[in-house]
């Protein structure tokens, strides 16, 4: 819709634009859409400007509706983007393991194969004996972290309580 009205305005501003200024500076209509173009963006090259007594005063409120119509499509232009960048986001975060009650993607994909479960569960159990093997030696800060520990449902209160009794 916003672009919609920008494409009314610019293409009326500019015949408007070429028949006040036909006298004067015998533009052509695309002349006359370069002007436009110009004065809508307000870069204001200075190199085509109105000079007739009734496309000055014209010019000043066609850019007093068509400047904020212009803010909006950009506006429109650019929520548009975020929101693609947003959904973008959002299909990553399904596919990772996520500290929310939503199941991501990968976790469902893990709950569904079994092997799969077997594998996290026995890396798991293989982490936790080593934890407790090592006795007295200096354990990871954060366990979460650590590039073999793949949190499951089960196993996140493990390491939960494993970080808050770590220094």
């Amino acid at each position: 819709m916003a672009f919609l009205a920008f494409s009314i305005l610019w293409g009326f501003g500019a015949a408007v634009f070429m028949l006040t200024e036909a006298r004067i500076s015998n533009l052509s209509y695309f002349d006359s859409m370069y002007f436009c173009w110009v004065w809508l963006l307000t870069i204001g090259y200075g190199d085509i400007t109105p000079k007739s007594n009734i496309g000055k005063p014209f010019f000043i409120v066609w850019s007093l509706i068509a400047v904020p119509i212009v803010t909006v499509l950009f506006q429109e232009m650019s929520s548009t983007v975020v929101s693609a960048v947003n959904r973008g986001a959002f299909k990553v975060a399904d596919w990772t393991i996520m500290p929310t009650s939503k199941r991501g993607v990968l976790d469902k994909y893990i709950h569904k194969h079994a092997w799969l479960k077997r594998f996290i569960r026995k890396m798991s159990d293989a982490e936790e004996c080593a934890v407790q093997a090592s006795g007295d030696a200096e354990q990871p800060r954060d366990l979460a972290r650590s590039p073999r520990v793949l949190t499951t449902r089960k196993n996140t209160s493990r390491i939960s309580s494993l970080n808050q009794s770590s220094p």
